[in-house]
């Protein structure tokens, strides 16, 4: 939806300028028998930042900004999701019955959110996943819920038969959600703006081939756009065979990790070269061979193993208050 149509059907809130694109988005979780996990939970992100989270073990909506915060606001929304985690535990019940699963047992996720660019172009989404795999989403200009997967259909028809609801969700994709966006940016700024500058570590091993492996870790910044890369002799680039996604820290920074292959051939001079917005130049670490790069390469592996095994914890994500039933 555009700007102009907004302000044919009232969207004061969108005369203001965008200075840049922002996204609003809702991720959650509904699982039968979790171990170490709520049964019900879900979490609100401007952009990349957690702006606050909710679950039916601790029945409390938790901002989780360090600005300023209105701690009333706050307070009415734990209302307001006790309850959207009663609509949703009856939906369930229902969306159960129909896909047959007479064990109980299930695993359903979604996503719903909007994006608002620089020029007051919005752009909505609501997805649902089931089991891991992607189950049903809603067409906001045809009004419809389509199904992703074969045994999704019996729900789509009957989704399909709720106008109420088809009205509900375009209304909130469209003009809700990028209302509400709007107003979290003010909580969400102090998070927004912040940057931490990069931690670098790099190391490497020689191989039985004749060929040099070097890692460079990038970890500890904020926001999450980086550039990583490694440089020969101060001049060539050296293209990477293997780089990982850039994989968030439980504190809310960010990490990256790319290697390359090298010949092994004395005189070449390497160095990790990080460009990122905390940075007033590209950071330039070289890489200086020694007896010890086996010692710290298994180090390095310990700790990454150890920072993804707590990444893995917040896989689960869901949505919140007044987005309608799932």
């Amino acid at each position: 939806m555009d700007l102009l149509r907004c302000l044919l059907i009232n969207c004061p809130w969108l005369l203001m300028a965008w200075a840049e694109s922002h996204s609003l988005n809702y991720y959650g979780t509904a699982i039968s028998n979790p171990i170490g996990f709520p049964q019900f939970s879900f979490k609100v992100y401007i952009d990349d930042v957690m702006l606050a989270s909710y679950d039916d073990d601790t029945q409390i909506f938790q901002s989780r900004l360090k600005g300023p915060v209105n701690a009333e606001y706050w307070i009415d929304q734990t209302s307001d999701s006790q309850h959207f985690i009663w609509l949703q535990k009856q939906k369930i019940n229902y969306v159960n019955s129909l896909l047959n699963l007479t064990n109980g047992e299930y695993l359903y996720q979604q996503k719903r959110g909007c994006t608002v660019d620089d020029d007051g172009n919005i752009a909505g989404y609501l997805e649902f996943a089931h089991e891991g795999k992607e189950f049903l989403k809603f067409d906001k200009e045809k009004m419809l819920y389509i199904p992703m997967i074969f045994y999704a259909e019996p729900i789509t028809q009957y989704y399909n038969t709720q106008t109420a609801d088809s009205f509900f969700d375009k209304n909130y994709l469209e003009i809700q959600c990028p209302k509400m966006l709007h107003s979290y940016l003010k909580y969400a700024s102090y998070e927004l703006d912040k940057k931490v500058h990069p931690e670098v570590k790099v190391w490497g091993y020689l191989q039985s081939d004749g060929l040099t492996r070097l890692h460079c870790m990038v970890y500890g910044f904020y926001p999450r756009p980086v550039e990583v890369k490694w440089v020969r002799n101060g001049e060539d680039d050296v293209p990477s065979d293997e780089m990982s996604p850039i994989l968030p820290h439980p504190d809310g920074t960010y990490q990256i990790r790319v290697s390359v292959e090298v010949p092994t051939r004395e005189g070449d001079a390497y160095s990790c070269h990080v460009d990122h917005s905390s940075l007033k130049e590209i950071l330039i670490v070289n890489w200086e061979p020694g007896k010890k790069e086996r010692r710290q390469y298994i180090g390095m592996a310990v700790a990454v193993l150890f920072i993804l095994s707590g990444f893995g914890i917040s896989i689960y994500r869901f949505r919140l208050q007044n987005m309608g039933e799932v």
